[in-house]
């Protein structure tokens, strides 16, 4: 049978909407290309997605009068959040109408990060105060390590050197501690301007303090 250059396809559904999912999950849906036509055959050049995220895969080139092909889709939601909207382009060999369009959307929502996103983001704060004043008062999330026995401490720990690296003292004369993580290959390591009196008179809501003093 000729192909006809008068086409009449309905799909089913034309927009699918994935609703919420998590980043990193692939969403598959199923489409059907109906040929609603009485007596054309229609036939398929090519089926495209609008990125490369976006895998399709499809029954049939040619789709008889009254029958339907499936359309397989596949959206792989790494490095995505927020809404997203992918099209399919269905290129047909019609000159009246060529082109049919699918679509897939829904909202992808950045829950968690792999370990290798979290080095991009992470600091470790070091605490090079007296044991004393760190178990009176501190930051959150520090880490009180001895002055006196600092450099055996900070490589026992396997801190990675592409982190941020940020060093609490009583003031900024503490530099040496900062000087040794510096050659060492730490060259994201920096002092906490003013040491820990001028966090504390600005960030006092981020302290840990004792009940015990």
């Amino acid at each position: 049978m000729l192909l006809s250059l008068v086409l009449s396809l309905a799909a089913s559904p034309e927009v699918y909407d994935f609703r919420e999912v998590e980043e990193g999950e692939v969403v598959s849906a199923i489409f059907w290309l109906k040929n609603i036509s009485q007596e054309d055959t229609v036939k398929i050049k090519s089926i495209r997605a609008s990125c490369g995220c976006t895998y399709t895969t499809y029954s049939s080139e040619y789709i008889l009068p009254g029958d339907s092909i499936m359309i397989r889709a596949s959206l792989n939601t790494k490095g995505r959040s927020g809404e997203v909207s992918e099209y399919i382009k269905i290129t047909t060999f019609s000159k009246q109408d060529p082109e049919i369009y699918l679509t897939l959307r829904g909202k992808v929502l950045k829950m968690c990060l792999d370990p290798e996103a979290l080095q991009g983001y992470y600091t470790v704060i070091l605490d090079v105060r007296s044991k004393e004043s760190y178990e009176r008062e501190h930051l959150v999330g520090s880490v009180w390590l001895s002055k006196d026995d600092f450099e055996s401490q900070i490589k026992s720990m396997r801190v990675p050197k592409n982190i941020l690296l940020i060093i609490v003292a009583d003031s900024d004369k503490d530099r040496d501690v900062l000087s040794w993580l510096r050659k060492e290959g730490y060259g994201n390591s920096y002092m906490l301007r003013g040491g820990f009196k001028n966090w504390k008179r600005v960030m006092k809501y981020t302290l840990v303090q004792s009940k015990d003093f």
